[in-house]
């Protein structure tokens, strides 16, 4: 579209300047107006950013990327659903993998509710390593708290596979394990 309204102006440019550069005296003859008109072809090729080259992407990185959101939308589903059974097939058998698992169990039993919101900034693929970096928002109740907990953070979710993506570091802020970070303190 750009490249249309650039090209629209140009053409418009050139003309206008032919048709002032006529003298009262001569006059426009179809020769000269072809090869103004011709000109504004040739321009595409000479200015940059007015030929533009179609971005293909292969069916393979869309099917993988498709497959990485729906990953990490059922992550956050399951975790707000308190499914641990569909969280435990998301997740390598790493240690760090183990301590955000355990981070999900503790927030499942000390938490009634959950809720989080996740806003997907940027993925970066290589090969079968995935970075998301995402934003991400969640609240947090229990019967005891009288306001829900209010947290929000930047963090960058690392998944690795091919066909089953699972999650196997979190860095930046983890949304999980939010039980463990804020118990409520004793009430003397």
């Amino acid at each position: 579209m750009i490249r249309i309204i650039l090209q629209s102006g140009i053409t418009i440019f050139l003309i206008t300047m032919y048709s002032i550069s006529l003298t009262p005296n001569q006059e426009f003859e179809w020769r000269e107006h072809t090869e103004v008109t011709g000109m504004q072809f040739l321009l595409k090729e000479y200015i940059p950013g007015c030929k533009s080259t179609p971005h293909l992407q292969s069916e393979d990185a869309s099917l993988r990327l498709r497959n990485l959101d729906a990953t990490v939308e059922t992550l956050r589903s399951s975790y707000e659903n308190k499914d641990l059974t569909v969280l435990n097939t998301l997740f390598t058998p790493l240690k760090e993998s183990a301590r955000i698992l355990n981070a999900i169990q503790h927030d499942v039993q000390f938490y009634d509710s959950m809720s989080l919101t996740f806003s997907i900034d940027r993925i970066l693929i290589t090969q079968h390593n995935y970075s998301v970096h995402l934003h991400w928002e969640g609240v947090w109740h229990t019967p005891e708290q009288n306001l829900p907990l209010h947290g929000r953070g930047l963090s960058v979710f690392k998944f690795t596979g091919n066909q089953q993506i699972t999650l196997h570091t979190i860095d930046g802020d983890s949304p999980f394990g939010m039980g463990e970070r804020n118990i409520p303190e004793d009430k003397t």
